[in-house]
């Protein structure tokens, strides 16, 4: 039985990354959200939008917590918001509202690559 050359085996695995990567690189990133109130039927992921880059959905992400924050703030029945991680690619991004009664409501972000569906796997 021939045996491979492990020189051969690794050039084989780097060009096997090089493409892994670059069609990583290429894929469509979507931006995810969900609102969380008291009310159990609602903080289902949804999209909200798609970008062609890692980079776009993380500055789509960043302006809608800050919109989310601006609504918040603006609303007389809310007493103090907080933002998170809205910075960072790969965390959740959520921003917090604490209404004047003592209740919360959460909106919360999330970009990931078009591949994955943050709803998780459908049913059949």
């Amino acid at each position: 039985m021939p045996r491979c050359s492990p020189l051969l085996v690794v050039v084989a695995l780097l060009i096997s990354l090089a493409f892994a990567t670059s069609a990583h690189a290429e894929c469509a990133w979507v931006l995810w959200a969900a609102v969380a109130t008291p009310n159990p039927k609602q903080g289902e992921w949804g999209p909200m939008g798609s970008t062609r880059t890692d980079i776009d959905c993380l500055k789509s992400k960043v302006k809608a917590a800050e919109e989310a924050a601006k609504a918040f703030k603006g609303s007389p029945r809310t007493r103090n918001v907080v933002v998170s991680g809205a910075d960072n690619l790969s965390a959740t991004t959520v921003v917090l509202g604490e209404l004047e009664d003592g209740t919360f409501v959460s909106t919360r972000y999330l970009c990931l690559p078009d591949t994955i569906d943050q709803r998780g796997p459908k049913g059949k």
